[in-house]
């Protein structure tokens, strides 16, 4: 079994998504490049003084904007990937 890391993102508009990395490097990575991007386009929108970034355990990261219903989250989830016709014992 090979081990991956999926990224699972949520936000305000669109639900939630998931993208599976094979390093945590890459996934930490690619969080911190959409919390960037995020937060850049909140502040070009003018919410910027009331953007918050939140840091949790295992790369987790929540970008929202305070007294609005604007909100980004981002969880890192450590995983296997089952090969075919393979099981996974617990």
């Amino acid at each position: 079994m090979d081990k991956c890391f999926v990224v699972v993102h949520r936000n305000y508009a669109d639900g939630v998504d998931a993208t599976a990395f094979w390093t945590e490097v890459d996934a930490n990575a690619a969080v911190k490049d959409d919390v960037e991007m995020v937060v850049a386009n909140l502040k070009e929108q003018g919410y910027g003084d009331r953007t918050r970034i939140l840091e949790g355990a295992a790369g987790s990261r929540e970008v929202y904007v305070s007294d609005r219903d604007i909100y980004y989250e981002w969880e890192i989830i450590p995983t296997v990937i089952v090969p075919k016709g393979g099981t996974q014992k617990c």
